[in-house]
């Protein structure tokens, strides 16, 4: 784990761009990410900070120490592009060796290390797979075991998820997150999805046209941006009025789109544990549902033991895009933008005005904002 701070950092190319003094500080062992559309410095900070690319001026901190004139190979970061960049010809288990092999270590150990990585990210019996016959995500997954194999400081990943479909995102999403947590790495995300940085990292940094707009925890950028411009690249839609109720250490969470009651546990275990230190029983706030987190169900598919927040809309609009969906809806007076829903089905025999639809996102998709304590 690695404490990562950069203090004003600036880098000149041409008239064209130009990195402006960019400062930020991401804690050891949290997942930060540079949010902004194409062109706005995301992947050449990201390329800074690996050391791919020399700074003009400013400096680069890991753990308080200088690491700006440091090469890539000395600064023990993992790296994971868009496409994975797996070595075409060789095997899974070789492609994550691979960085292992200027390791001054026994090749017993480099062998353990490999079938742990596999074991992590859950691709036993893919050990002898060539890229092009495993998915997508697998290939991802694979990216990411070569990443943490050496035992990297930092892991970066760049775009980790705008090449997979719909249920494949969601699907390595969860992985990451699970593997973040399970290794405790500091990670650094970067990408053009707002539904990819709220649902996954704990800090963000919004980019335009090479400027640093706003860093900070996502709850803080996403409740209080600090320009209509980051107001617009954070897009607050699907944000839903709501109060928690706490009963010891069982949470009943209120909406006007229906109510769920659970026991605690991550986001809401931190919410939950400050109101038991400040002996309060209900707060209010806001929860946050995910464009791509939700499901078309039907009565007959309901489970009401499921931890889910179901509830009924009246379709306003639809536009098909292949896998999913994207559906405007209206329910409880509460307008649902850019929902994107996978195999999402009309009545033929219905106006799209006049359709209403049931909707489910499962409790561990909705993220929980600015809940006041």
């Amino acid at each position: 784990m690695v404490d990562l701070e950069l203090k004003d950092v600036t880098k000149y190319f041409d008239e064209s761009f130009t990195l402006k003094p960019t400062s930020f500080q991401v804690p050891s062992g949290k997942i930060g990410s540079l949010l902004g559309p194409s062109g706005s410095g995301k992947t050449t900070l990201l390329r800074i900070i690996a050391g791919l690319q020399k700074v003009d001026s400013g400096m680069i901190f890991f753990d308080n120490y200088d690491v700006t004139n440091l090469p890539p190979e000395k600064r023990e970061i993992g790296l994971v592009s868009q496409d994975g960049g797996l070595f075409p010809h060789m095997s899974v288990s070789k492609n994550i060796g691979f960085g292992l092999e200027t390791k001054k270590m026994a090749r017993e150990r480099k062998k353990t290390i490999v079938k742990e990585m596999i074991e992590l990210v859950g691709l036993q019996g893919y050990e002898n797979h060539l890229p092009r016959e495993i998915s997508g995500g697998q290939r991802q997954r694979v990216a990411l075991a070569r990443s943490l194999a050496p035992d990297p400081k930092l892991i970066l990943l760049d775009e980790p998820l705008s090449s997979l479909d719909t249920m494949l995102k969601v699907t390595l999403r969860e992985e990451i997150l699970r593997i973040q947590k399970e290794t405790g790495k500091t990670m650094i995300v970067v990408s053009h999805d707002k539904s990819t940085i709220l649902s996954l990292t704990d800090y963000v940094g919004v980019l335009n046209n090479g400027e640093m707009l706003q860093f900070g925890a996502v709850e803080e950028v996403m409740m209080k941006p600090v320009s209509n411009l980051v107001t617009s690249f954070m897009e607050r839609t699907n944000v839903v009025p709501s109060e928690i109720i706490l009963e010891e250490e069982r949470i009943t969470l209120i909406t006007v789109l229906g109510k769920i009651s659970f026991t605690s546990f991550g986001a809401w275990k931190a919410i939950t544990s400050i109101m038991q230190a400040k002996n309060k029983r209900m707060v209010q706030g806001e929860i946050l549902l995910p464009p791509d987190a939700l499901k078309q169900i039907k009565n007959e598919e309901m489970n009401e033991k499921a931890l889910a927040l179901v509830f009924e809309g009246k379709v306003n609009f639809t536009n098909f895009q292949g896998v999913t969906t994207l559906v405007n809806v209206t329910s409880q007076k509460l307008e649902l933008a850019y929902l994107k829903v996978l195999d999402f089905k009309l009545n033929p025999k219905k106006q799209v005005s006049e359709e209403r639809v049931k909707l489910e996102i499962k409790l561990e998709e909705i993220i929980p904002l600015n809940f006041e304590i």
